[in-house]
């Protein structure tokens, strides 16, 4: 159409939606009839295909899911996408759920992909949703049923998927039947049923359509044709009286040149226009099949033709199916959440104390045995092995657990367990080796000791106690002595630290634990000293200084107590690992 193109000379990676398919029967689908509609209660597998179609990788992508009905739900929150290399493809599959539906609906579910230095892209699915057919029971079609009762087709193969069903932009409940226009040589249909025409009477068929085919003001070069067939659909014939509006060009090499059509735009597009057609008693009493007909030459393709509430009269038979709400009791999806082992840490190359567990319950909280529960871990950077394949059947109670082991790479990372259509996450963490003493193993108090900045002495933090008992596999991961710069933190503006800074990671104290540790100075506490920290105090908040309560327990010893994911935890994550980059701190001197 003479749009023009716009050059593009950027390096930079590209992610783009190539496909949406949702699916009853995929992995993790959980469904309660055999039909391919989701219905209340059931789990869908929405499938999406990524192609990079830049010069360079794209990592740290992202997509979020929505819907224009609230019944609609996507548990599995926003989803990340993996790394993909310049002009590869990736494919990421995440759940949708319908409850509380109790008639047959439709919705839109809008795919939103979000990647680094890019605007955000979206892609729609219109889906059909809580429904059933039951076939045989009209004699009218709205294109409302999911599977259509029609039959599509196309002399070409490529283009067997011309015509097909559609939603209105606008309203995604409102289906027709629509015919593209390929750019290519051939004929594409959507044929009814077989028809038994009343050996009495007339045989009439009514429908809307709209239309827009190609042509200009010499020549209709693409158009539209009502057909009919009395074998069974081997041979077909033009339908006359049908109100063609133009005449099919000889010259593009249209299949039908040279024969009436409905061609160029329909009057008053893009409204549905009212077309019936009698066709009296020509047929009575033979089997025949109706036809919606394309015919394209091989240039430019435009809308097509739109076909919507097709009533077809003067037959015995009742061809087409009644959609009514779907007839299954269906329980709420079943449910797999973390039974154990979530939120810990292990030194690199070291087996974590905890196996990752989960349970997996049906709809109404029954366990179910029996079940395969498939345990993933990152395929690259900090990620842990996992024996046995990582694949665990569920027991009598529901419950499935894996061991696993720390790569040698140290950081953060999520471990997923998939099964029964649901599934459960495992928050991890590789470590360096542990430092000072009561080591991994718990053997006796935990403590690290090091020289403060200023040459003093041993400074030393010891574990005193904690809410709850600290488990055995607590530890010290790092430890850091010294000043501002050496912690890695801005200075304290109108302050100094006497005897420096504390840091530490300690592990495995429990999400939400709250730890006190006692930390003994190589000097008199100096008068008027109190306890400063950098770091969070929200998990949104941005780091900055902050006081947080001592206790004088000796002229050279204070106690603090440190909560995970609350006060005094650098990060304010109630993760299991408490972080402090911490110390006395006194007003500096003018």
């Amino acid at each position: 159409t003479n749009a023009g193109v716009v050059e593009d000379f950027g390096t930079s990676g590209v992610l783009e939606i190539a496909s949406l398919q949702l699916s009853l029967t995929a992995p993790p689908a959980l469904r309660c009839d055999a039909d391919t509609v989701l219905d209340s209660g059931e789990t869908g597998a929405l499938t999406l295909t990524l192609h990079n179609r830049g010069f360079a990788d794209v990592s740290g992508a992202q997509l979020s899911l929505s819907a224009d009905l609230a019944n609609l739900q996507f548990p599995d929150g926003v989803v990340s996408v993996p790394s993909v290399v310049a002009g590869a493809t990736a494919t990421v599959t995440t759940r949708v759920q319908l409850a509380g539906l109790s008639a047959p609906g439709a919705a839109r579910i809008t795919v939103s992909l979000t990647q680094p230095g890019l605007p955000v892209a979206q892609s729609t699915l219109d889906v059909v949703l809580h429904s059933d057919l039951v076939p045989n029971r009209l004699s009218t079609d709205d294109a409302g049923a999911e599977p259509s009762a029609m039959e599509f087709g196309s002399t070409l193969v490529p283009h067997a998927a011309a015509w097909g069903v559609k939603a209105d932009p606008a309203q995604p409940h409102n289906r027709f039947y629509a015919g593209s226009t390929p750019e290519a040589t051939g004929s594409h249909w959507m044929r009814t049923p077989p028809l038994q025409v009343a050996a009495t009477g007339n045989f009439t068929v009514a429908f809307k359509h709209r239309y827009r085919f190609e042509g200009d003001a010499s020549a209709y070069y693409d158009g539209g044709q009502l057909m009919i067939s009395t074998d069974g659909g081997a041979t077909w014939a033009r339908v006359d009286g049908a109100g063609y509006n133009g005449t099919l060009t000889t010259v593009s090499g249209n299949p039908a040149g040279g024969e009436p059509a409905y061609v160029g735009q329909s009057a008053g597009w893009p409204v549905l226009a009212a077309a019936s057609v009698n066709l009296g008693t020509a047929y009575a009493g033979q089997t025949v099949r109706l036809a919606w007909v394309v015919h394209t030459d091989a240039a430019v393709g435009t809308e097509g033709w739109e076909v919507d509430d097709i009533a077809i009269n003067g037959i015995t038979n009742t061809p087409f199916p009644q959609v009514v709400a779907d007839a299954q009791t269906c329980l709420a999806p079943a449910v797999l959440s973390s039974a154990g082992g979530t939120q810990q840490s292990a030194p690199v190359n070291t087996s974590f104390a905890l196996p990752l567990r989960v349970r997996l319950l049906d709809g109404g909280g029954v366990p179910m045995p029996g079940q395969a529960i498939t345990f993933t871990a990152p395929g690259s950077g900090a990620s842990a092995t996992l024996l046995g394949g990582g694949t665990a059947m569920t027991d009598a109670g529901g419950y499935a657990s894996v061991s696993a082991g720390a790569n040698g790479v140290i950081g953060s990372y999520v471990v997923t367990a998939t099964g029964g259509g649901s599934s459960a996450s495992f928050a991890l963490r590789n470590t360096a080796a542990p430092v000072g003493t009561g080591g991994s193993g718990g053997g006796g108090p935990l403590s690290i000791s090091g020289p403060s900045p200023n040459g003093q002495g041993l400074v030393t933090a010891t574990v005193r106690s904690a809410a709850a008992p600290l488990p055995a596999q607590a530890y010290f991961s790092q430890a850091v002595f010294g000043n501002e710069g050496a912690a890695g933190v801005p200075p304290l503006a109108g302050r100094s630290f006497p005897y420096g800074l504390v840091g530490f990671a300690l592990e495995n104290v429990g999400a939400g634990n709250a730890v006190t540790l006692r930390i003994q100075y190589p000097g008199p506490l100096p008068a008027g000293a109190q306890y400063w920290k950098y770091g969070r105090t929200t998990p949104a908040g941005a780091p900055r200084w902050h006081q947080i309560p001592m206790a004088l327990v000796g002229a050279d010893t204070i106690e603090i107590t440190l909560t995970d994911g609350g006060a005094g935890d650098t990060d304010a994550l109630a993760d299991g690992t408490i972080t402090d980059p911490g110390g006395l701190a006194i007003l500096a001197a003018p």
